[in-house]
């Protein structure tokens, strides 16, 4: 490869019209191009359809199948240069049942190729030597001018992604070892693991192919560590400038992670046509969030937490007629929601939030449940966990006897009265600084407009009332003494550790039985008393 430059890679694509059957459309791809979508979506047909139009006008074609075989030969026989271009876009590259065995099939047959494992390492490796033999010949016996040979380029690609492991290239044998820097043990790359060996084919072909190809590939993350899938990506798109990189992939972490490249969201496949739009970009809403949204099938409730986190498991049980989506903290949950209703090109998505209850006044929660957002009746979730009925559910299936039902109902009471100072400092703070995030932007620009917005904004907080009302808030609850009432103000994620001690089990047994009934599809008990809790906004979508 010689002066490859990003103006050889194809600067477009034809792509199957959206809802219209055999109808192609081209869209710009000025980086590169990303085919999201579920399993069962048709993601493979449709960079099939893609790869035959391309061949079709006569466009150079690599396409890397998601059933690859990857094991490495020990060695390679010599091969002429133009048998090996055409033995690996055009050879018999995939196994096939045939005969009680397995016989190959040729690349060229798309279609039934779809299904079929792709054995070509083998063939890749004589090319990549084969490529290499021609820089030597064009530079000792012609005296051309000296460039990196694909082998160098493969070695310092492989050096950056797996510095541990250095490749050893035998040109005579035409094989590759690997040694471990750290011992210097040496062996043949074909005991490598499964994750090694597939860097080491994808590094292999991409390295390889035709100056200004499109290359194709499915799954690209499979087998691969996710700290090193997309530093390969991005090393090979460096490398390879002139190449048009396709990715099909239900991976949201690799496709979120590949900046600036054009996405497809690939919704399905019917009656020989595929409903997909263009991923939309939007800098207030995170690209992971976007993409798991545009893959929802039911409304999308946003929740506070991680994938692991208790909203996320609580609320995936509650919500079963709603795609739950974890991003964060509240505010994230508050954004989201904002963003997808406000987005034009997302208006047939149904959006809403929920969020804890925190220290939030009423007039706060009523204001959140005007942008869709709405909270639990309870401070947080975990509080779910130590409600009055839950205790009564757990102290009869641990056969706890009432005296220690008792105790854990007055733990609460207690704990609560002893905190309540800490408690109403914790929530007049909380209210300052969501007051403080509500500051505008001035009605101009200019150093005097933004003094004047500012001024004006903190004048219109009075900590001292807000504390007042706070504190009435807490002492209304210490009076009442009722737990509902109390575990609405109080914010305490370890309370239901004191409760299962007064129960007088372990607090991991007393969540993992918790969530056990809850997930009960026999009995509905616990998932009901969680039920109450919930906001009334959302009931429609709660139950089985």
């Amino acid at each position: 490869m010689k002066n490859v430059t990003a103006e050889m890679r194809p600067k477009s694509l034809p792509v199957p019209q959206s809802n219209t059957p055999h109808a192609v459309i081209e869209i710009p791809t000025p980086s590169h191009l990303i085919i999201v979508g579920a399993n069962g979506a048709g993601k493979s047909r449709f960079a099939a359809s893609i790869e035959a139009s391309l061949r079709n006008r006569g466009q150079t074609v690599l396409r890397i199948s998601a059933q690859r075989a990857v094991s490495i030969p020990t060695e390679t026989r010599l091969r002429a240069l133009d048998d090996a271009i055409r033995e690996v876009v055009s050879g018999n590259s995939y196994l096939i049942e045939q005969g009680g065995g397995f016989g190959r099939a040729n690349r060229t047959d798309q279609e039934q190729n779809l299904g079929r494992v792709l054995s070509d390492f083998e063939a890749v490796l004589g090319l990549l030597f084969a490529r290499t033999a021609k820089v030597y010949k064009d530079h000792y016996r012609d005296g051309g001018e000296k460039r990196v040979t694909p082998i160098q380029r493969l070695s310092s690609s492989w050096t950056s992604l797996l510095p541990e492991r250095e490749l050893i290239f035998n040109e005579e044998k035409m094989s590759i070892d690997v040694m471990v820097k750290a011992s210097g043990a040496q062996f043949h790359t074909s005991r490598m693991s499964d994750g090694e060996r597939t860097v080491l084919y994808l590094l292999s072909q991409c390295l390889s192919a035709e100056v200004g190809s499109v290359i194709i590939i499915d799954e690209p993350e499979l087998h691969i560590h996710r700290s090193v899938v997309n530093a390969l990506f991005s090393n090979l798109q460096l490398d390879r400038p002139d190449c048009l990189f396709v990715y099909i992939t239900h991976d949201l972490e690799f496709a979120a992670g590949q900046s600036n490249a054009t996405k497809i969201w690939l919704k399905s496949f019917l009656n020989n046509s595929w409903d997909w739009t263009l991923v939309p970009e939007d800098e207030a809403l995170p690209e992971r969030l976007l993409l798991e949204v545009l893959g929802a099938r039911k409304p999308v409730l946003f929740v506070e937490g991680g994938t692991s986190s208790d909203d996320r498991k609580v609320y995936d049980i509650l919500f079963p007629k709603m795609n739950v989506i974890p991003c964060g903290s509240c505010d994230q949950v508050i954004k989201a929601v904002g963003v997808l209703r406000q987005n034009g090109s997302l208006t047939h998505m149904t959006a809403f939030g929920l969020v804890d209850r925190d220290f939030r006044s009423d007039a706060e929660i009523n204001n959140l449940s005007q942008k869709g957002v709405y909270t639990l009746q309870v401070a947080e979730v975990e509080s779910l966990f130590v409600v009055e009925e839950v205790i009564d559910i757990l102290s009869s299936e641990f056969s706890s006897g009432s005296d220690r039902k008792v105790k854990a109902k007055e733990n609460i009471v207690t704990t609560f009265i002893e905190q309540i100072s800490r408690q109403v400092a914790d929530g007049a703070t909380f209210s300052i600084r969501s007051q403080l995030d509500g500051i505008g932007r001035p009605s101009s620009d200019g150093k005097n407009d933004f003094e004047h917005n500012f001024t004006q904004h903190i004048a219109s907080i009075d900590p001292g009332k807000i504390y007042e009302e706070t504190q009435n808030r807490f002492f209304a609850a210490r009076e009442s003494r009722k737990i509902r009432d109390i575990l609405k103000v109080f914010n305490m994620k370890k309370l239901r550790f004191k409760v299962g001690t007064a129960l007088g089990v372990q607090p991991d047994v007393y969540l993992e039985k918790t969530m056990s009934m809850l997930q009960d599809s026999k009995s509905n008990l616990m998932r009901k008393t969680f039920e109450k809790y919930m906001p009334t906004e959302l009931s429609e979508f709660m139950g089985v």
